[in-house]
């Protein structure tokens, strides 16, 4: 009832299974939040800049901080490079969204309470040992600097649907999918480095879009993948490595067999 009479009121608006707020209501929320404390570290939403970078330098945050989004579309070349290891502290952290955000230093955990984690440009070759994301659900980090996503023993994240790694040039290992029961999107597009997929990928009951375009190493993706009924985009183009190996081995594949993209 609450979001019939929102949307109602023309304070928000439902396209492409997008919420979005009117800015009076977008002002309103932010003048409650900056009321919440005269400390950014004690508020439990962070959304500027100089704020964040004041708990970050101050290492000042608190468990109070429950979501920080900091989404940019430029980069900002007068802004200085914070230091990764105030993020460790943030115990209750559930949304985290970091765009053009410059990080030096080494990160030692993250929330266990991360429902949803947006990074574009992840620094570091690992995502920490000690983090465990029983809860998050979506994973996305384009560009990063990661090599595979665990240093030794895999995580098990069993309500991750979404995983996007598009733009690391440096991820060379997929994790065991068996431990990704509910994954039903994988963007690996421009992951140079990726030889193979893991062949639990195929075991996964509900995914439905594959990008490997660009994958131009890939050599190797399970063949029951092919016939996979939940799949309902698979983008190839690009892979230059395992077109190759298909027509070593004689391997055509037809539209009518799986709903490709090939060119």
């Amino acid at each position: 009832m609450i979001i019939e009479s929102l949307i109602g009121k023309s304070l928000i608006n439902i396209s492409s299974q997008r919420i979005k707020i009117h800015r009076i209501l977008q002002q309103l929320a932010k003048l409650i939040v900056q009321h919440e404390s005269p400390e950014p570290g004690k508020r439990s939403r962070i959304w500027n800049y100089e704020d964040f970078r004041h708990i970050m330098e101050t290492n000042t945050g608190t468990n109070r901080i429950r979501i920080i989004v900091l989404s940019n579309d430029e980069e900002h070349p007068h802004r200085t490079t914070l230091n990764i290891e105030g993020l460790s502290k943030l115990r209750r952290l559930k949304i985290l969204i970091l765009h053009n955000v410059k990080f030096s230093g080494n990160l030692d955990d993250l929330s266990n309470n991360l429902r949803y984690l947006s990074w574009h440009k992840y620094p570091l070759n690992y995502l920490p040992s000690k983090f465990k994301p029983k809860w998050l659900v979506k994973l996305i980090m384009p560009d990063s600097s990661i090599t595979q996503l665990w240093r030794d023993e895999e995580k098990y994240i069993p309500l991750l649907r979404s995983l996007d790694l598009r733009g690391s040039k440096d991820m060379k290992k997929i994790p065991d999918f068996r431990r990704l029961p509910r994954l039903e999107r994988l963007d690996l597009e421009g992951c140079t480095s990726l030889v193979q997929l893991h062949p639990s990928i195929a075991s996964l009951p509900n995914i439905k879009f594959l990008n490997l375009r660009n994958c131009t190493n890939l050599v190797s993706i399970p063949n029951e993948l092919f016939g996979k009924r939940s799949l309902e985009f698979l983008n190839l183009a690009g892979c230059s490595k395992f077109a190759q190996s298909l027509r070593f081995k004689g391997v055509t594949l037809s539209w009518s067999y799986v709903r490709l993209m090939w060119l």
